[in-house]
């Protein structure tokens, strides 16, 4: 009896004995999966047989959890995080699996890394090659084959990165773990000896062994939106502190909430027109935040006159109006790549050569994506204020963006 048959036996057992077990589902492929969902433990679970390939999946997650600690709790957190949200562990979701792959993709891109390219980990260890699932001392003595990471980041930093990086992702790249890189779609090249067909969706990342698959080709675009949201929300609570302790609800459970349906983001981003933020930095700073915008960014900003009338309650230091024609905040950390061993460059000059490789990969248009006005005050605490008012109500990714990017430039420059 072939594996898939052997599945459809056991779904009509399951059937019969098991009838707190919903939404079985065989799904046909080179090796056939059977999913269902158990009621009685909220699980979901995919069942297969005879794969090689699920197994040394496994072996490879339990091995970077005893490589870095770290990774097995993000993991865990990142991953019920997607399933309150609502786009991990369903049959049109993200699995558990590609979930973790995303986390190993953000691990290993950290400066310095903290995961090697899974290509490594293959290379040097015996235990995977083998797959000895059980053979726990072979994979003890892999581990003594890697060096500790040098990145000192605690998991809550590592957690709170995390969500700002893949809000700010270029996911028109595909993600390799297996060389801690990632490369354009339009770049892949496929391995036509491969079994595997490359299917691409609006989140890809290339599976470390097979390399003509992709691990994300399941999840629909409902669900990537979900993930989208949830990435939004949770950015947006970190930047109002709310994950810090206050009368209200707070801390880690704020990250298993359901998102709003998108009509109602759209909703809510209509009246979310307005950002500010309070920088620990001397009002003389105002002039760093139009360099930021103007020349780090390329944003095309224009002085606008100040009302005194206007600032009784602070003084107004800056006040641009400023247009957007590129989209210089996604990608960002890819891009920084090429410049990486500039150690001789100041900051503001490497942002703004990144700035420059991200419109050099984009279309030309004049068209504005974004426009909003940027004011500098000084607050009674004598530090400096930056109010950001938009235009239109677009998704307020970029004013996420700016939050964090302001403040930690401001400190480099």
């Amino acid at each position: 009896m072939t594996p898939y048959f052997m599945l459809r036996f056991v779904r009509r057992m399951l059937f019969f004995h098991c009838p707190d077990i919903k939404k079985v589902l065989v799904i046909k492929a080179r090796c056939p999966i059977l999913r269902f969902y158990r009621s009685k433990y909220d699980i979901f679970c995919d069942f297969s047989l005879e794969s090689k390939v699920s197994v040394r999946n496994t072996m490879l997650l339990r091995l970077l959890g005893h490589l870095d600690e770290r990774f097995s709790v993000l993991t865990k957190l990142i991953r019920y995080w997607g399933k309150y949200g609502g786009f991990v562990g369903d049959i049109d979701r993200f699995n558990s699996y590609s979930f973790s792959l995303l986390v190993v993709h953000f691990l290993q891109t950290r400066n310095p890394p903290v995961l090697p390219p899974i290509n490594e980990v293959y290379s040097k260890s015996e235990y995977i090659q083998r797959i000895s699932l059980e053979d726990t001392a072979l994979m003890f003595e892999d581990i003594k084959k890697f060096s500790p990471s040098s990145n000192t980041k605690t998991v809550e930093e590592l957690l709170r990165e995390f969500f700002f990086h893949y809000l700010t992702y270029d996911f028109s790249r595909i993600m390799q773990p297996s060389m801690s890189s990632s490369i354009p779609i339009v770049d892949f090249v496929p391995d036509k000896d491969s079994e595997d067909k490359f299917e691409v969706n609006t989140v890809n990342i290339q599976d470390p062994f097979r390399p003509n698959f992709n691990v994300t080709a399941v999840p629909s675009f409902e669900s990537c939106l979900k993930f989208r949201n949830s990435l939004y929300l949770t950015c947006e609570a970190y930047q109002n502190n709310a994950f810090t302790p206050s009368t209200e609800s707070w801390g880690l459970p704020l990250l298993f909430n359901n998102p709003p349906s998108e009509t109602k983001m759209q909703e809510r981003w209509k009246k979310n027109l307005f950002h500010k933020m309070e920088i620990l930095a001397p009002p003389d700073d105002a002039d760093k935040v139009k360099k930021i915008l103007e020349h780090a960014l390329l944003f095309n900003c224009s002085p606008v006159y100040i009302d005194s009338e206007d600032s009784s309650y602070s003084k107004v230091l800056l006040k641009l109006q400023c247009k957007v024609y590129h989209n210089t905040w996604t990608g960002r950390e890819w891009a920084i790549e090429k410049f990486k061993d500039s150690n001789n460059q100041l900051p503001l000059e490497t942002e703004h050569l990144i700035s420059k490789e991200l419109i050099s990969k984009l279309e030309r248009s004049r068209q504005i994506l974004n426009e909003f006005t940027c004011e500098c005050k000084e607050n009674t605490d004598g530090k400096l204020t930056v109010e950001l008012n938009f235009k239109e109500s677009k998704a307020p990714f970029l004013a996420v963006f700016l939050k964090e990017y302001i403040p930690s430039m401001i400190k480099k420059i």
